[in-house]
């Protein structure tokens, strides 16, 4: 599960920008978040709540670096 969170940002976005340390810090944001997510027990509806939360927050931050940091590199999308 927690690289399908990511998975169409890495299909849709990624290839299309330069890279930037700023998204890709974020990137990783995600992929932890959603791994925290994945490994809270079941049981506790707060924990889960808290990293839920946490997860969304850091798919924001991702989505405001790469409309502030992402530079379109030229490259045209493979259609699908």
């Amino acid at each position: 599960m927690p690289w399908r969170v990511i998975e169409v940002f890495d299909e849709r976005v990624r290839g299309s920008i330069e890279r930037d340390r700023r998204v890709e810090d974020e990137r990783d944001r995600v992929l932890i978040a959603a791994v925290k997510l994945a490994e809270t027990p079941t049981n506790d509806e707060a924990e889960i709540g808290a990293a839920r939360k946490h997860l969304v927050d850091a798919i924001d931050y991702l989505e405001q670096a790469v409309l502030r940091f992402g530079i379109p590199n030229g490259r045209k999308r493979q259609p699908q």
